[in-house]
């Protein structure tokens, strides 16, 4: 059978426009480095390059994410970081001060006022518009500045530190000379007794805690749910060598101890050792107790929100209780979320199974016990007179401050923890990405190599074909019987 003229021009010309489609799209693959222009264009590869695609976005989502957090974690140990600087050089020099050094004591209070201020500062900082320590509450700063802290707010006419110090020292009687620390000593000559007495025992001021004395004097505690009093009795004739032991408990839960002898100044006998006891409470009530009551102050003011305060009854009475929420009478130094897990406040999933929860706020007891200690120094104003209760207080806030970096340093190593991993899962996506991107190159990306190959076969196949058609257009019939 013969194919028609027609048909073979038709063939040819099929043959060219495809060479000439595959030499296009040859080229394409060059210039691009892809083998198909669209996903439909690659056929049975399709689904595979989709799936290879999203694994790609999954980890580029994933790396946005560890990016936001690794940026926060990094804020936060800066911050903690520097607190941790700061609580280790004043402690040092509170501790160094209340030991060795009077003439240190004078500066801790502008010292431990700078680093309140920076403190503050730190727990207040945001990222990209989120406040960073206030928990699930972020779009305010979580801690009231310092000056609000200490003084109170006068538009809102509720009290600060200050306040508070002052209202605890007089429910603690430590000005009391008549009943230091809420303590009354009293004899009876007659019967050769006598009586330490807290009449009132409501937890404030100075707390019986044990009383000894020489051999030959009897001692008899006498305790309620109100009051306790120890009697010493059998001094009808004080011996010289008389000797009684005190020791109290402080409103901070420490301890204090007195010792007196019969034999003073003014000779030997029960009212001289009534004396010498009343006068040492008195010291030791403005000195210890004066500091032990500006802690629980603090205390009671960071430790809670609400915090809890000393209220007055008609009669003077105190009682410590929590500040109302709904007509507060104190600042509220903290005003972020308070919920009993801080981690979990702030949660990125990092990709699918991996969840890290890093959110640390300014009320958990490292920041709290920092702001305390700092507020405290910063609050109580040295005095040359006060040189005993001013060495007590930095001796306490001294250590307070060293237990409040230990507490820093176990954050400070969780939210590193933390940080691992996030290296961890940002180091496995890349592994993953390179995995990924190799196969996915397989399936979408072009060889150089082999389609230079089929460029060069399509041109030689195209320029034979060019020739063949101009011969066949050259033909006639001459031409075809001179062969």
């Amino acid at each position: 059978m013969r194919i028609s003229t027609f048909a073979q021009n038709t063939l040819v010309k099929q043959n060219i426009l495809r060479l000439q489609n595959e030499m296009l799209r040859a080229q394409n693959q060059l210039a691009t480095g892809k083998t198909a222009d669209t996903l439909g264009d690659l056929g049975s590869s399709a689904s595979l390059s989709l799936s290879l695609r999203n694994d790609l976005n999954r980890i580029a989502q994933s790396g946005k994410t560890i990016a936001i957090a690794e940026t926060r974690m990094e804020v936060m140990q800066s911050s903690f970081e520097r607190i941790h600087e700061n609580a280790e050089g004043l402690s040092l020099d509170a501790l160094t001060g209340a030991f060795q050094n009077d003439v240190r004591l004078p500066t801790l209070q502008v010292t431990a006022e700078a680093m309140l201020q920076e403190t503050i500062g730190l727990m207040n900082r945001s990222l990209a518009g989120r406040f960073l320590f206030g928990g699930s509450k972020t779009d305010a700063p979580p801690v009231e500045d310092a000056d609000t802290i200490l003084n109170g707010d006068s538009a809102t006419g509720r009290f600060g530190l200050l306040q508070q110090i002052a209202d605890r020292a007089r429910a603690d009687q430590v000005n009391d000379v008549a009943s230091p620390g809420g303590l009354d000593v009293s004899t009876d000559t007659g019967l050769g007794t006598l009586t330490i007495a807290d009449t009132s025992k409501d937890g404030f001021g100075f707390t019986i805690e044990s009383v000894e004395t020489s051999s030959g004097i009897t001692v008899t505690t006498t305790e309620s749910a109100t009051a306790k009093s120890v009697t010493l009795s059998g001094l009808a004739a004080v011996p010289a060598d008389a000797t009684l032991t005190v020791v109290v408990r402080l409103p901070d839960g420490e301890t204090a101890e007195i010792e007196v002898t019969a034999d003073g100044d003014f000779g030997t006998g029960l009212a001289n050792l009534a004396n010498n006891l009343s006068e040492d409470l008195v010291e030791l009530a403005q000195s210890q107790l004066a500091a032990a009551s500006a802690i629980r102050a603090a205390s009671d003011f960071f430790d809670t929100v609400p915090p809890k305060i000393v209220t007055f009854d008609a009669g003077g009475a105190p009682s410590l209780v929590e500040d109302s929420a709904t007509s507060p009478k104190a600042v509220w130094w903290y005003a972020g979320s308070t919920g009993d897990t801080p981690r979990a406040e702030v949660a990125a999933e990092l990709d699918e199974g991996t969840t890290i929860r890093y959110g640390v706020r300014a009320d958990e007891a490292a920041v709290r016990d920092t702001l305390k200690h700092l507020a405290v120094l910063s609050a109580v104003t040295f005095e040359d007179d006060e040189v005993e209760m001013f060495r007590a207080l930095a001796d306490k806030s001294g250590r307070g401050l060293q237990s409040a970096m230990d507490r820093t340093e176990t954050l400070i190593n969780e939210i590193g923890a933390i940080q691992e991993v996030t290296l961890s899962v940002e180091a496995r996506n890349q592994s993953v990405k390179t995995l990924v991107q190799t196969q996915l190159g397989t399936v979408e990306d072009a060889d150089a190599y082999e389609i230079s190959t089929r460029l060069l076969s399509y041109e030689t196949q195209l320029q034979a074909t060019y020739q063949i058609t101009g011969r066949l257009q050259n033909l006639s019939l001459v031409n075809v019987l001179s062969f």
